[in-house]
């Protein structure tokens, strides 16, 4: 019975993500957006901040829209973004959101919606850990290539850097290193398909690897 609601309730949440989009949220709040790209960005509801740092990232399929804001870290989907300026629980905001569009709670889903839902969730699941792993791979990258920049400020003269190992391979391979995090960032922005994301994660991978045995030989 628990796993029939549970299906029930995570069926509501998809269909909630299906009528309403980040951005419809944003809207009924009354956030100010600037456009960046694909994504928007606008000051955090979550802290007070000066400049806009949380970004909004709508989708063709709204059901994989997202926030996430640099300033604090906080982030999800559009319900918890909900919730958050509401202010109400996730559980709250769900409940409120299924009765706005008329998503039973009582009432038991047919038989076939819940083998196809379920069909459909463990796909989901495999999907939801793997951009998990393609955005931790993104975000160390991304750190290591600011500490060896952070590591060449450090220098007062440009003819120190050729005694230091480790600068010169940045610098040797510091155009595949850029293309790589452009083509990762494609991918979270979903401007490659899927198969395309597989390439360029398995590629940054070894990327990662390489470079994290030679910062621990340094």
């Amino acid at each position: 019975m628990n796993k029939i609601k549970n299906i029930q309730r995570d069926y509501n949440i998809q269909e909630i993500k299906k009528n309403m989009s980040i951005l419809d949220v944003a809207n009924e709040f009354g956030l100010k957006l600037k456009r960046s790209g694909k994504s928007y960005f606008t000051l955090c509801p979550m802290h007070v901040e000066q400049t806009a740092s949380c970004s909004l990232v709508p989708n063709s399929d709204s059901t994989k829209d997202y926030f996430y804001c640099f300033g604090c870290e906080a982030g999800g989907d559009q319900i918890n973004l909900f919730a958050s300026l509401s202010p109400m629980s996730n559980r709250e905001a769900i409940n409120y959101l299924a009765n706005r569009y008329g998503l039973s709670q009582e009432q038991p889903l047919p038989e076939p919606i819940v083998r196809e839902y379920a069909r459909n969730k463990r796909d989901r699941s495999v999907e939801r850990n793997f951009l998990i792993n393609y955005k931790q791979v993104f975000y160390d990258l991304c750190t290591i290539r600011d500490s060896v920049n952070n590591l060449i400020k450090q220098y007062e003269f440009i003819e120190l850097l050729v005694d230091d190992e480790l600068v010169i391979k940045y610098y040797q391979d510091k155009e595949h290193y850029e293309e790589i995090l452009e083509r990762l960032q494609e991918g979270l922005f979903e401007k490659i398909n899927f198969n395309k994301q597989i390439e360029v994660f398995i590629e940054a991978k070894g990327v990662l690897t390489k470079w994290k045995k030679l910062l621990q030989k340094r």
